[in-house]
């Protein structure tokens, strides 16, 4: 457990090529005020596997994240995991960001909670392309703008199957595609 005063609290952090390591059967909490992650992998980890995790990031104000893949990191697999986000806007249960590409993310449960607006189940954007989305259950709930799934700036190419999404709040959706292509749905 990670229980922070202020903001920027991490459970597990991956950074500057933190290869091929395995990251599993954890129970990972984080509190703080913002910019709480329960995992985050930065900047070229690759081959990287999380499964079978519980990861719960909570905080009093904005921007919490279950897992981050961030900067150019590829090839890693996020599986089984149950994630769960809160605060007050900008929760996310996976944000996906920044040239991240070859990812496999499949049967996870994930719930992102807000008592505002902005929450995402999983947000892709910066040229995150080539992904492969398979058979996740993904919850979002907060006022407004909660969407299950949201695709932006050039994340082309990525292909979700079978996965269950669900939304509430006003002008949510279950997916939101903005200014990115050839993305494949099947059975979502």
């Amino acid at each position: 457990n990670t229980n922070g005063s202020a903001n920027s609290n991490k459970g597990i952090r991956l950074v500057a090529s933190a290869n091929n390591n395995t990251i599993t059967s954890n129970t990972i909490t984080t509190r703080g005020t913002s910019n709480n992650d329960g995992i985050q992998m930065g900047t070229l980890t690759d081959g990287n596997k999380i499964a079978n995790n519980v990861i719960s990031t909570h905080g009093s104000t904005t921007n919490n994240y279950g897992i981050e893949i961030l900067d150019r990191a590829k090839d890693n697999n996020v599986s089984n995991n149950t994630i769960n986000t809160s605060g007050t806007s900008g929760n996310y249960g996976l944000y996906i960001w920044l040239t991240v590409g070859n990812n496999f993310i499949t049967s996870n449960t994930i719930w992102t909670n807000g008592s505002a607006g902005t929450n995402y189940g999983i947000s892709f954007s910066s040229s995150a392309q080539n992904n492969t989305i398979k058979s996740n259950t993904i919850t979002t709930r907060g006022t407004d703008l909660n969407h299950g799934v949201f695709i932006a700036g050039s994340s082309d190419n990525n292909t979700f199957i079978s996965n269950t999404i669900n939304v509430s709040g006003t002008n949510s959706y279950g997916i939101n595609i903005n200014s990115s292509n050839g993305t494949n749905f099947t059975n979502t």
